[in-house]
């Protein structure tokens, strides 16, 4: 194996500022005593990495005195025998070790300071300035591969003197783990060594790659701080070999695919290279095809009319239909070949020799784009805090839908499955409450945040919530009073209405909340459980939520729950 190189940079420097107890303000007279700290970066802040120089700068008027002072061994004051103080108005130093240190600053005034209008009442004044230094990017990972079922297995990449010495049967994973320092992310790549296919993932730490095909692949990292955009890349020549497999081989995803606007592919995902398939494939009976509508039931005259390899991913098999599908149809897929002659016409097979074996009615997925990302909009879609000037709210309602709390929370100690941030919600027994985002600090209809969407187009939306606790539910309520409690959702004005009757479309996302302590992506459904589709004809859509909680026993626990990420898709309807 051969080493190609690394190279490395990486820092992020904040500072907490703080001063002393103010009095009323007075007039200065005499020469003015206000307190001014600045650094090299023009503001409070820094970016450097160890090594180089940054500078500490107190432009504080009628200063008489002052001194800067560091923790032993770890600065080098630039142009000084002397290490641990400096009186310089411009202190410029290069942090040795990687850490977060506090550097006090002393100043003597020659009067009563003041910071801003406000006079301290002394002439000494203490700031202390917390510089978080962090240590240069040096690219490097480790690898795994699995062996028997999931148990991983290290890989020693560092070892040269043996070539292709990390053999995997072709099928399996290996596991690469981010090990730089200095922080950042990482960019992984995969190249066969042909250069016949390349793979690459953004912003993992850790990516588990499964080697379909057999040959000799590169592998190499992308260490990269996103704040100071200092990097670094390791990679390695020929580190992985991918061998004969003796695993089944396996159908790892069926998926309807849109090819140049029309639903009429279905993508076979095998778990390793395959051979290219006959021609009598698709038309010798060896599949059977079936596809219902969500709403009108099955759906005749789909047939399969060819089957071929992908050009440039030998483990993909495509295979071709009469008639377009939608993202919303129920479409299953089954294959029994001919078994007595292991390379008949209808035999699935491996580049290294191992025969598909029969599957019944698997079920096809569809990829769906979100269509809340790269939207230009205020929409707080994935509820990380509101844009300046918008604001989450309850809508003040009375009771039974005031009696709850909500908060936006960090993900410190609550984490989210999306960003940083998720709404903390909190309902008492019997008690109800409705939250959207408005453009003003007040609830009103007019004031709810919009967003964009294709008329006439129908969508499905998600949204991703955690239950936390619940109280004692009233079993079998005999009236709406106390039904089951509920998550919904509803669209705004007539942007979204029902065909029947005109009213407000609304979907539920939780009925009973059964699921307790783990996050649930859940599409929003209708009262009997099917799932709501949502059409909409052109009015200003926005978006807000109901939270029903009016079935818990009265003392018996609130209901806590987070909600943290609202998703939507377009989808075709027959």
């Amino acid at each position: 194996m051969k080493k190609i190189n690394i190279y490395s940079l990486l820092i992020v420097m904040s500072l907490v500022f703080s001063w002393a107890c103010k009095k009323d303000y007075k007039a200065p007279t005499g020469e003015p005593n206000h307190l001014f700290i600045t650094t090299s970066a023009g503001d409070f802040a820094l970016a450097s990495i160890i090594h180089d120089t940054v500078s500490l700068i107190d432009l504080s008027r009628g200063i008489k005195s002052r001194t800067w002072t560091f923790d032993e061994g770890t600065v080098d004051i630039i142009d000084s025998d002397n290490d641990l103080t400096s009186d310089l108005q411009v202190c410029k130093v290069a942090f040795n070790i990687p850490g977060t240190y506090d550097v006090p600053l002393h100043q003597v005034y020659g009067g009563d300071a003041y910071v801003g209008t406000s006079q301290i009442g002394s002439t000494t004044f203490d700031t202390t300035i917390r510089v978080v230094i962090f240590d240069s990017v040096h690219a490097s990972f480790d690898m795994e591969r699995v062996r028997d079922s999931a148990i991983w297995s290290p890989i020693a990449i560092g070892d040269t003197t043996v070539m292709y010495y990390n053999q995997i049967w072709a099928g399996r994973y290996m596991r690469l783990m981010n090990r730089s320092t200095g922080g950042g992310t990482a960019d992984w790549y995969v190249v066969k060594s042909d250069l016949s296919f390349t793979y690459t993932a953004s912003q993992l730490d850790t990516l588990e790659y499964k080697f379909s095909s057999m040959g000799n692949f590169h592998v190499g990292m992308h260490a990269y701080n996103p704040i100071t955009r200092d990097d670094g890349f390791i990679g390695y020549l020929n580190l992985v070999q991918v061998i004969e497999s003796k695993d089944p081989v396996l159908l790892d995803s069926l998926k309807g695919v849109l090819v140049d606007g029309s639903r009429d592919m279905l993508k076979l995902v095998f778990s390793r290279d395959m051979k290219t398939p006959h021609a009598n494939l698709a038309t010798g009976g060896y599949f059977t095809l079936t596809v219902e509508d969500y709403e009108y039931g099955a759906i005749s005259g789909v047939t399969i009319q060819e089957a071929y390899q992908d050009e440039n991913q030998p483990n993909v098999i495509w295979l071709k239909l009469s008639t377009a599908i939608m993202n919303t149809d129920f479409v299953r897929l089954s294959y029994e070949p001919n078994m007595g002659n292991a390379e008949s016409d209808s035999t699935l097979i491996t580049v290294d020799n191992m025969t598909m074996k029969p599957f019944t009615n698997r079920l096809a997925t569809f990829d769906k784009t979100n269509i809340f990302e790269g939207m230009n909009t205020a929409f707080d879609w994935n509820i990380e805090g509101p844009a300046p000037g918008d604001f989450w709210l309850a809508a003040p309602w009375g009771s039974p839908w005031n009696q709850g709390t909500f908060e936006m929370r960090d993900g410190v100690s609550d984490p989210a499955t999306d960003g940083d941030n998720s709404l903390h919600v909190t309902l008492a027994p019997g008690g109800g409450m409705a939250l959207g985002l408005q453009n003003a600090d007040a609830w009103n209809n007019s004031n709810h945040v919009s967003f964009t969407m294709e008329n006439g187009n129908w969508y499905l939306f998600y949204l991703t919530y955690k239950v936390v606790s619940t109280g004692t539910f009233i079993p079998n309520p005999a009236d709406d009073t106390h039904a089951p409690p509920d998550l919904r959702i509803y669209m705004g004005s007539d942007a979204f209405t029902n065909p029947n009757n005109g009213e407000l479309m609304m979907g539920i996302f939780g009925e009973t909340f059964s699921r307790v302590g783990e996050w649930i992506n859940a599409p929003a459904r209708d009262v009997p459980g099917a799932l709501k589709y949502f059409h909409y004809l052109g009015d200003t859509p926005y978006i807000h939520f109901r939270i029903n909680n009016t079935s818990a026993e009265p003392g018996s626990g609130n209901l806590e729950l987070y909600l943290d990420r609202i998703e939507g898709y377009v989808m075709e309807i027959r």
